[in-house]
């Protein structure tokens, strides 16, 4: 999905079915990913001024899409500063489409990322003049990633249907009559035919929540519950 198939490099527009979308449409935003079963989305740039009321119609695209069909699987492009939910700008409009998709009870990873190098190359005359531009203090660490470290997480993600849900705790002393954290894992499965752990994660149990995705994905039920 995209506003100008025409813009894709030839090498690349062999490879896909280009359907022309403004994503603030949730009509068309459901229609384009009939039959679709996992999904990467990504908030379109807003120039307006009012940037949360933009998000806030893009969410309302994808949740749509995602209820109508039954995706079971979405990778969500976000960025540092979402997890602080509100109070930095516009980033609380991807912390909103967070929320949303978290709300669903599919299987959703955001992907929070930081600074991107090709960022510089809006910068290329400071740079060669000896000067790095930044708004942040000196010493506030912060990520930074390329189009490319994204690309493979997402790709990774997206095509490999092999999650693996375990059950676990921590705690000091008796242990508790019930696990009330979930470890996620995402399995990948190597040339050599061995499989590999390529992410996890943790979060607390949420049963209302898990009922509803394994209704959308069966395949996520843990043994021990079938």
């Amino acid at each position: 999905m995209l506003r100008e198939p025409a813009r894709l490099a030839p090498d690349v527009r062999d490879e896909v079915d280009a359907v022309r979308v403004d994503q603030y449409d949730a009509d068309a935003v459901a229609a384009a990913t009939e039959d679709v079963d996992a999904l990467f989305w990504v908030d379109p740039t807003t120039g307006s001024e009012d940037p949360l009321a933009d998000y806030a119609r893009a969410t309302g695209s994808v949740v749509r899409a995602v209820a109508d069909n039954r995706i079971g699987r979405v990778v969500f492009q976000s960025s540092v500063g979402a997890e602080k939910r509100h109070g930095a700008g516009e980033i609380d409009g991807l912390a909103h489409t967070e929320t949303a998709l978290d709300h669903m009870g599919v299987d959703v990873t955001h992907l929070r990322c930081g600074h991107f190098f090709t960022n510089l190359e809006l910068q290329l005359d400071a740079l060669r003049a000896g000067t790095l531009q930044v708004i942040l203090p000196f010493d506030q660490p912060m990520a930074w990633v390329a189009p490319r470290d994204i690309a493979e997480v997402a790709a990774t993600r997206l095509l490999s249907r092999s999650v693996v849900n375990g059950r676990g705790d921590t705690y000091k002393g008796k242990r508790p009559a019930k696990l009330a954290k979930i470890q996620t894992y995402t399995l990948v499965r190597r040339d050599d035919g061995k499989w590999r752990i390529a992410a996890f994660h943790n979060t607390k149990r949420r049963p209302l929540r898990e009922s509803l995705s394994y209704r959308f994905a069966p395949g996520l039920v843990p043994a021990a519950e079938k």
